[in-house]
């Protein structure tokens, strides 16, 4: 499967509130995607701050955006 581009929460649940939980976070998905290298664009916007700093850790390259509305500019690099 192929995405084009990735947006990403850190809370999947309710529960994730509590940033002691990994197993079905936002933060097992970016290790997921660090493990198989994902190149594509993602971007981290989740209003648990803490755990989108650890979900940028695992994807550096990843941009961080604040929770809420966000202006989205696609440029085609081909």
């Amino acid at each position: 499967m192929h995405f084009d581009a990735i947006f990403l929460d850190h809370d999947l649940h309710w529960m994730h509130a509590d940033n002691t939980i990994f197993k079905g976070t936002g933060k097992e998905i970016a290790r997921f995607l660090a493990r198989i290298e994902y190149k594509g664009p993602v971007v981290i916007h989740s209003r648990h701050i803490e755990g989108a700093e650890v979900m940028s850790r695992f994807l550096p390259h990843a941009h961080l955006a604040p929770y809420g509305s966000f202006e989205i500019h696609w440029e085609l690099t081909r």
